[in-house]
């Protein structure tokens, strides 16, 4: 953990602000987000984010990366899990169904940023995120690819 990352975007969610990393892993992928941030703009109570960073580590250990930003250690975990645990928190009534609303814009904030770092026009950001989000939830290919469409052409 001796590099700093630093995030591609933050938002605020709920009563926090969430960071938005670049995926620690290799290949075609989606934008992480700070595992303890989430916690945070959830409000969770401190005991339940215990018991959660817990079943973390022992259950999704090999999917997550623990990391060093500048405000410290957090766990960059992928957007699966961002998704199940605020689905899960809405349905047992710990947050409010807005929660994910925000949360998915600030993942296409961040995503747009990313798209831009890898020099990607509008239209093969939306082929990379087709695709990384089939890769990540075990479609294979070949993947669908959007074509651009001339406005003088419809």
């Amino acid at each position: 953990m001796s590099n700093i990352l630093q995030p591609l975007f933050t938002a605020a969610v709920g009563l926090a602000n969430l960071r938005y990393f670049r995926p620690p892993v290799p290949g075609v992928r989606t934008v992480w987000h700070s595992w303890q941030d989430m916690h945070a703009c959830l409000s969770l109570p401190r005991g339940l984010r215990r018991e959660f960073h817990a079943k973390l580590r022992k259950e999704w250990g090999k999917d997550t990366r623990a990391v060093m930003t500048e405000a410290g250690p957090t766990t960059l975990a992928p957007h699966f899990m961002a998704q199940g645990l605020i689905h899960s928190m809405i349905e047992v009534g710990l947050a409010k169904p807005d929660i994910e609303h925000a949360y998915v814009l600030g993942l296409v904030a961040a995503t747009k940023v990313y798209h831009e770092e890898m020099g990607l026009t509008e239209i093969e950001g939306v082929n990379y995120s087709l695709r990384a989000f089939r890769e990540e939830n075990g479609i294979s290919g070949p993947h669908p690819v959007i074509q651009a469409v001339r406005r003088d052409d419809r």
